[in-house]
Formats: C-alpha cells, structure tokens, sequence
C-alpha cells in the first residue's frame, strides 16, 4: 500500500539522479600527462605544440592527446614510465625557459565539464602528493631594514651635517649614532624622523662614551609590519610559482608565525616542485642600450662588451641591456599593486632605498625619452 505521496517518490528520484550526475565525473580517473609552461608564466606561441610533437616522435613516445591554452599544453598519456621519459626529453628539447612538470590529469569529458562538474578534490590522504612547510627568515627582514636605514641616515648626515660631524654603527638589534655636539644631536633627531618617519624607528637620546648620541630602533609594531609583509609577499609569490606546476586545487597558507604550509596533491616529481617553489628570484633595473642591434648580436653571438642580451617578453625578441645596474632587488624597500590615477590601468607601485632612488633620479634625468627594463 502506498503510505508517501507520488511528489516524494519523484523528489527521491531527482536528488539521486542529481547525486549521481554531480558523482560521475570522479569514476572516469586519472592520465598520467605532462604539462608545459613558460617559465616566466607568459603566454606561449601557437608553434609550442609543434615542437612537443616534434620531440615525442624523435622519441618514439605514445601520446594519448595534446591542448594548447595561453599559457599551458597539457599532454596526456597512457602509462607513467611513458609520462616521465617524455618530461626529460621533453625539457631537454625545450630548454630552460620552459617549465615542464608531470602531473594527473582527470578524464573528464567534455559534455560533464561544459555543466561546470568536475571530481571531487581529494588531499594528500587520499591522493598523495607533496607537502611543505616553509620559513620565512623574518630575522633577515628586519636586519636588512636595519643596515638599509643605517646607510640612509649615514648618507642624510653627511649631506646635512657635513661629513665626520657623525658616526653611524650598527649595534645588533640598534643603530648607534655620535655626534661632536648636542647641537648637532637635536638637529639630526628632526632629519632623521623626516627621513624613516616616526612609526619605522624609534630615537633614544643617549650618551655613548661621553658622546652626544641618538639610539635607533626598529618599533615592536613596525617589526611585527615587517614580519606579515615578508610573509605575505612569499605566499603571493609560491601562489604564482604553484600554477607553474598545473596543480589543480593547492594550499597555500599561513602557518604561525613565519611559516607557510603548502600542499599540491596529485605532484609526483618533488624533485621538480622543490626546484621551482625554492628558486631564488632576482630584481634589476637596466638602461636599453639602443645603439646596438640586439637581432644581430642574438644571431651571432657577439655581444658588446658593456651589454648583456636578454629576451623580451612576452613574445621572446632578444633586447641588450647595459650591464650597469641602476637598481636591484636588494635595495627595494617595498612594492605594492595600485592603479594608475591617470589611466586607471594596473601598476606596480616601487619604494627604493635611498642610494638607489638618488641613482634612479640621475639615471632617468640624464636619459629622458629612453627605453629601461626591469
């Protein structure tokens, strides 16, 4: 006898048909593949899918598939003894300017990924994978804000004060600074605050050896600042270096203090996600030298002896650079996203130390109208 009314039955039917649809994109699995990227993650030419072709047929090596996106090509195929001979010859082929990593990549047809289904995300438990825990030297951050201040005020003395009227040493976690005068104390404790601000270092009067003199702090607050900005800076940058990886659905996340946990199930090359989470990145500023030419000298070889070649990017034409660095990475004091007030546009906003923002000023003074890179 039916004791329900008919709607039940039907509501039963329909969430078990849409518990089963939303469940079916898990029992397709898995192929072992391959997949290619730009090193510095931009966009690839439409000839990449050539040269993979290329390389796996000098190899004699099976593929399942092969798709081109902007920025990847994915290449699955049916075994993983095939997948791992093809990342090696596949980075031989390449070069270093590409990123090859293996990985796991569901099979998934068209039809259920065109209705927004996918599989389930499953963990390192149930997937394996690799799992990290990064520091980050927060002791390194402070000690550089430190020695950078110290050269800036150095710097500020001489110029205002005249050059020997101070003294500015480092002192572990302070920054000593002498005077001849008391005079000469008070003026500098005004320049200094104008120069670092009031909320990035404290000033102490003192004496030192019967010396007028001023000790430098970094506050508790600006130290802890510091400290979340390390990290935090670190977290955006292993988050651009894991989609490097084609890692579907990572973590990334902060962990206590100073350090970072991070998780990429399914990566089976460890080996490679070491290398390319833990590489060391470097930052320049060069002039263009533009009265040479950069085709030729990256068809030749010869390179003039004042420039280095490198390659634009994001189409890869070879540019030279003189070799004199305006500014590096080193002497960055921060850099922020904003837009620009003018055209709306994104930009990247750059504060250098002050040697290298009075260089910087020199160096754009002097070359108006000519090309820089970074």
């Amino acid at each position: 006898m039916n004791q329900y009314p008919a709607w039940k039955y039907i509501l039963l039917i329909v969430l078990v048909a849409a518990g089963f649809l939303l469940a079916l994109p898990n029992i397709y699995g898995e192929d072992p593949a391959v997949q290619v990227s730009k090193s510095n993650s931009a966009p690839l030419t439409a000839d990449v899918s050539g040269k993979i072709k290329d390389a796996l047929a000098k190899n004699k090596l099976q593929y399942k598939s092969i798709k081109q996106t902007d920025q990847s090509v994915l290449v699955r195929f049916d075994d993983t003894d095939t997948q791992l001979k093809a990342e090696a010859d596949l980075q031989q082929a390449l070069g270093s300017s590409f990123v090859v990593a293996v990985n796991l990549a569901p099979r998934t047809p068209a039809w259920l990924r065109a209705m927004g289904l996918k599989p389930m995300s499953r963990g390192l438990d149930l997937r394996g994978g690799v799992h990290f825990l990064l520091q980050v030297d927060i002791k390194a951050a402070v000690d550089q804000a430190l020695s950078r201040n110290r050269k800036d005020i150095q710097d500020l003395l001489d110029k205002k004060l005249g050059p020997g009227n101070s003294s500015v040493q480092r002192n572990g976690e302070e920054i000593d600074i002498r005077f001849h005068s008391e005079a000469n104390r008070d003026r500098a404790q005004g320049l200094i605050s104008d120069l670092i601000g009031s909320t990035n270092i404290s000033l102490v009067k003192t004496d030192i050896n019967g010396d007028p003199a001023l000790i430098a702090r970094v506050p508790e607050q600006a130290a802890r600042t510091l400290q979340s900005n390390a990290v935090e800076q670190n977290i955006t940058t292993l988050r651009n270096r894991v989609n490097e990886l084609g890692v579907s659905e990572p973590i990334i996340q902060r962990q206590g203090r100073d350090q970072i946990a991070v998780e990429l199930p399914g990566v089976q090359d460890t080996a490679r996600a070491k290398e390319i989470l833990g590489a060391t990145a470097t930052l320049e500023f060069r002039l263009v030298d533009t009265s040479d030419n950069a085709i030729e000298a990256a068809r030749t070889g010869h390179v003039p002896l004042d420039a280095k070649l490198y390659r634009n990017t994001p189409r890869g034409q070879p540019v030279l650079l003189k070799r004199d660095v305006i500014a590096s990475g080193a002497q960055l004091v921060d850099a922020q996203p904003g837009f620009d007030s003018q055209t709306g546009g994104p930009v990247v906003n750059v504060t250098l130390d002050s040697t290298a923002a009075s260089r910087m000023l020199d160096t754009t003074r002097n070359n108006l109208n000519k090309p820089m890179a970074v």
